[in-house]
C-alpha cells in the first residue's frame, strides 16, 4: 500500500525510541506513513491531528498509559482505529480493556509477527475508509436528512466531529421537527446568538427560544453560561439554551439551576435525547 493523502497515517506511541523507531521502519517498507511519540502525552496530541487515522499504542508508558490515551482518543474521535502492542500476557489485558471501556481495541501481545500486524492494519485502513465514505460524506449533506440522524442515532460520539457550523445547522433542523420557526444567525463563531426559535402557542401565546451552541472538547464552565444569562437579559426571549458536544461543569450546572425558569443547558447526552425525539418525529413513531 503506498503511502498517500487518500490512506490515514499511522500513529505509534512508544516509550523505548529503538523499538519505536524499529518499527516505523517496518512499517514504512510496507508503504505506511508513519508517525512517531515516545510518551502518552505526546500521544494524544499527537492522535487529534486530522492526518491521524490509526493509532498503535504501548501500555506501560510513564505519565498517561495507553490505555487512558485510547480512553480518551475514542471518546473524542470514534472513528480512528486503535491497537495495542504490547509485552503483557493477552488474557490479563483483556480484562483490563473492558474495565476502562476500550475493550473493542484490538490486543497483540509482543513480539508480534509482522505477517500478522500488517493483516490487522488492513483492515483497520479499510474501516477507516469505509467511514469516510460513508459517515464523513453524509456530515457534509446539505440540508441535513435522516440518514445523518440515523449515523448519529447508531455512532452518536460522531456529534463531536461535526463542523462547527453543520452542528448550529443540526440544532435549527431539530428545532424545527419540534415545530418552531427558525432562524438561524450568520455564524461568525463570535460567541452570540446562533439560533431563535419561535413558536405560536394558541393557549398560552408565542414563547421564543434563543439557542447558543458550543462544538466543544472541553468541559464547559461558568463563564458561557454568566455569557448566555447576559445574551437572555438582553435579547429577553421566554427561555434561552446552551447546547454543548461536551459536558459541563459543576459550576455550570449550579448556576443553571438558580436560573432553571431563563436557562436550559443541553450537554452531549441532553443532545443525544433530542435526535432521538427529533428522529421520532421524523419517522412519525
Amino acid at each position: 500500500m503506498p503511502a498517500s493523502t487518500a490512506f490515514p497515517a499511522i500513529l505509534v506511541v512508544e516509550d523505548h525510541p529503538d523499538t519505536a523507531e524499529a518499527m516505523k521502519e517496518l512499517l514504512e517498507r510496507s508503504g505506511y506513513q508513519i508517525e512517531l511519540a515516545l510518551n502518552g502525552t505526546d500521544g494524544l496530541l499527537k492522535a487529534q491531528l486530522g492526518h491521524i487515522g490509526i493509532i498503535s499504542l504501548d501500555i506501560g508508558m510513564p505519565g498517561l498509559d495507553g490505555i487512558e490515551v485510547a480512553r480518551r482518543v475514542k471518546k473524542l474521535y470514534p472513528q480512528k482505529e486503535v491497537f495495542f502492542v504490547a509485552p503483557y500476557s493477552r488474557q490479563g489485558m483483556l480484562e483490563q480493556l473492558k474495565a476502562a471501556g476500550v475493550e473493542n481495541c484490538a490486543y497483540f501481545q509482543k513480539p508480534v509477527s509482522l505477517e500478522r500486524l500488517l493483516e490487522h492494519l488492513k483492515e483497520c485502513v479499510d474501516r477507516y475508509l469505509l467511514w469516510r465514505r460513508t459517515f464523513a460524506a453524509d456530515i457534509q449533506l446539505d440540508p441535513i436528512d435522516l440518514a445523518l440522524y440515523r449515523a448519529l442515532r447508531q455512532h452518536p460520539a460522531l456529534l463531536k466531529t461535526l463542523d462547527w457550523r453543520k452542528f448550529e445547522e443540526l440544532l435549527a433542523d431539530i428545532l424545527e421537527t419540534f415545530g418552531y420557526e427558525v432562524e438561524l444567525m450568520q455564524g461568525t463563531k463570535d460567541g452570540g446568538v446562533d439560533i431563535f426559535a419561535l413558536r405560536k402557542d394558541g393557549d398560552l401565546g408565542s414563547h421564543r427560544y434563543l439557542v447558543q451552541a458550543k462544538r466543544w472538547r472541553r468541559k464547559v464552565g461558568v463563564e458561557p453560561v454568566q455569557r448566555l444569562l447576559f445574551q437572555h437579559t438582553h435579547h429577553k426571549p421566554t427561555k434561552s439554551c446552551l447546547a454543548t458536544t461536551a459536558e459541563f461543569t459543576r459550576g455550570a450546572w449550579s448556576l443553571a439551576d438558580e436560573y432553571q425558569w431563563q436557562l436550559e443547558l443541553r450537554d452531549y447526552n441532553g443532545l443525544r435525547e433530542w435526535i432521538e425525539k427529533a428522529i421520532k418525529k421524523k419517522c412519525g413513531t
